[in-house]
């Protein structure tokens, strides 16, 4: 269920009805992430490395 919601969150994002930082916010206090952490920083995305 969690993977779903990244998936609608991003492709919201993408589409623009939210901003990437709320999104980014929302998904770090879903995983209960840091807000220090890269983990779901749009600004420096770690896929393809």
């Amino acid at each position: 269920m969690r993977i779903a919601l990244v998936r609608e969150m991003t492709e919201a994002a993408h589409e623009g009805a939210i901003l990437w930082e709320v999104r980014d916010r929302r998904l770090r206090t879903l995983f209960c992430v840091p807000e220090t952490s890269r983990a779901f920083d749009s600004a420096q995305p770690t896929y393809g490395r």
